[in-house]
């Protein structure tokens, strides 16, 4: 197998919550401007640049909503989610530069694209990320490219389940909102968690008026994971609750982005067909495109993209939780062009004037000599298995490789989507 194209797609790092659920239980968290401060090794040179326009973008122009006790903002990096950053580049580079020399140890801009979403813990995480890949040979030179940070404005993103570009999304919303809101096991953790937390109901003080009962579970996870990847105490009995929440807490998403659940695998398609189209288009177009392709982006992204290749383990994702895609050559082929011939800019899904996908595009590897491989937490995940291809080699399967046919085939609803079909609220 010969390694062509890579794709990851990570979480941020570490960040202020985004809830507050409070608790007599636990004393308050203060985030304090020193939580954030840059972590030395994780700074790189970089530009953060508009994808669509190419004009250079200084900040990111999302206000943050609420403030917490300390001076900090919701959903703002720490020093501690830069770390987590940094250490996912380390994994990264040991993989693919020093094992397989699949990139090079100093930065080239030809190889590499980095895409986050326009918000600041995303595009922080990102360089981040590459800092832990690449930051070696910074370090050593003091010279180096800037790294370049592509975003697209929030109005027009994809990366996320996004009620802007994805017009369904409310009525999905409401439908799996009603559904697990009478789960009995949903409610009987949320009776235990009122019970450790020492309150009478769950509320997010920074939405006491969305919700009439308790807050999703998820926000009281979204607080606490976060005070406790902090260093803050959390209430006694709630470590014990933690694996149910994980789990039930990604469930309350699940629901909140696809609606009710028989109609998960039908709504996943539709809701994720950007990514997904994006993904293909991308391993269609190896020879054109950078072989080495950064997403920083967010849980909602991880998780449906583990719920898209049938491998989500019904645990939430952690901060920096990374799913990669690989394609490889089955064979001996002529080598893709040098990574000075490969254009920088990444294809998006379909548009109005491009071609469908299921087109093919004049490749010197044919498309029945693509395979894929897909990692989660740097773990390979047997595809073969959970998608029951029983023809594959016994080898190659057990490797974790697929034809890449097999992928498109696993995606085919979500490929043969176009936007204007989608029915609107």
């Amino acid at each position: 197998m010969r390694l062509l194209q890579v794709q990851a797609f990570f979480r941020h790092g570490a960040r202020t919550p985004l809830h507050h659920v409070r608790s007599p239980s636990a004393p308050e968290a203060f985030w304090v401007p020193e939580m954030k401060a840059d972590f030395p090794r994780a700074v790189y040179p970089n530009k953060v640049i508009d994808k669509c326009s190419g004009e250079e973008i200084l900040s990111s122009n999302l206000p943050f909503e609420d403030d917490w006790p300390g001076g900090l903002r919701t959903g703002e990096l720490t020093t501690q989610g830069q770390m987590d950053a940094y250490e996912l580049g380390r994994r990264l580079k040991q993989f693919y530069v020093d094992e397989q020399a699949f990139v090079s140890p100093t930065l080239h801009s030809g190889e590499i694209y980095i895409r986050s979403t326009f918000i600041g813990r995303t595009i922080k995480s990102g360089r981040c990320v590459a800092a832990g890949i690449f930051g070696d040979g910074y370090r050593e030179s003091g010279k180096t490219e800037n790294l370049i940070i592509h975003v697209e404005p929030i109005d027009r993103e994809y990366l996320f389940p996004n009620p802007s570009t994805c017009g369904i999304l409310g009525r999905l919303y409401r439908e799996g909102v009603e559904e697990y809101s009478k789960l009995p096991n949903h409610l009987e953790l949320k009776r235990r968690l009122k019970v450790v937390l020492g309150v009478e109901r769950l509320i997010d003080d920074f939405r006491q008026d969305t919700y009439k009962g308790d807050c999703p579970i998820y926000y009281v996870r979204d607080d606490y994971v976060a005070r406790e990847r902090a260093g803050f105490p959390l209430p006694p009995g709630l470590d014990q609750l933690l694996p149910e929440v994980h789990r039930l807490g990604a469930e309350e998403l699940i629901y909140e982005l696809l609606g009710a659940r028989k109609e998960w695998d039908m709504n996943l398609a539709l809701v994720m067909a950007p990514v997904l189209q994006m993904i293909v288009c991308n391993m269609r177009s190896f020879e054109s495109v950078p072989k080495f392709q950064l997403y920083s982006c967010h849980d909602s992204t991880v998780l449906l993209l583990l719920l898209g290749l049938g491998c989500f383990d019904g645990v939430w994702p952690p901060f920096s939780a990374d799913i990669v895609l690989e394609l490889y050559a089955l064979r001996s082929s002529p080598c893709p062009k040098s990574s000075d011939q490969r254009k920088t800019r990444v294809r998006d899904y379909l548009g109005d004037d491009e071609e469908p996908l299921n087109s093919d595009p004049d490749l010197p590897i044919g498309h029945n000599d693509l395979w894929i491989r897909v990692l989660y937490l740097g773990h390979v995940v047997p595809l073969a298995c959970l998608w029951k291809l029983n023809s594959i080699d016994v080898e190659l399967a057990s490797d974790g490789y697929v034809p890449f046919s097999a992928l498109v085939d696993h995606w085919s609803d979500a490929l043969a989507y176009q936007k204007e079909s989608q029915n609107t609220e």
